[in-house]
């Protein structure tokens, strides 16, 4: 819900050494006489994450984004610039984690989220403020979890239980969030 509907802006970078983008899914090779190691150029995808960062402020009047959530094949990516810190702090709780995890910050200004499931070549960067009504977007559930009694399948006699819950999930600012989208990962 939040990439599909984030309306701060969408940026494209290539994970390959000087490819620039043009428009639709087009690359060029065109350098403009920039010429690079692999490091410095995945440098300038910092470049694209304050330009969409900034748009977000423009647009909500109360900050750039603070947050990202990215594969973890991209994290490989910001892991590797010198400006990412990786999150050591609560490693005996990371022992155990399971999902989406935190993998530390991006030139101090962005906590990266690593997220399994994420769509492999999509970067998500959102705002959350520190009260309840600077938030983008709001998940409420309003059933907790409820567990059905013990049941014994009647094919297999294997005992199961049903699980039931309700919820409600709303965009409610679509500008707190944008997206940059990634080509090339398979150079990597």
């Amino acid at each position: 819900m939040l990439i599909q509907d984030a309306s701060a802006g969408t940026e494209y970078w290539s994970a390959q050494n000087n490819r620039f983008y043009v428009s639709g899914d087009d690359f060029t090779n065109d350098t403009n006489g920039y010429f690079n190691t692999q490091g410095q150029w995945f440098q300038t995808l910092g470049t694209k994450v304050n330009k969409l960062s900034n748009e977000i402020h423009r647009l909500t009047l109360r900050g750039g984004a603070n947050f990202m959530v990215v594969s973890p094949t991209v994290s490989t990516i910001l892991e590797s610039i010198p400006g990412f810190a990786a999150d050591n702090s609560d490693a005996e709780k990371m022992e155990y984690a399971f999902g989406i995890q935190k993998a530390g910050q991006f030139n101090g200004r962005y906590k990266v989220y690593k997220n399994p499931y994420m769509k492999e070549n999509t970067v998500l960067l959102g705002y959350r403020g520190s009260q309840f009504l600077e938030s983008g977007a709001v998940f409420a559930p309003y059933v907790p979890l409820i567990m059905t009694p013990l049941v014994y399948d009647p094919d297999t006699f294997v005992p199961r239980k049903g699980l039931l819950t309700r919820y409600a999930k709303k965009m409610l600012r679509p500008e707190f969030y944008g997206k940059i989208y990634i080509s090339g990962l398979n150079t990597l």
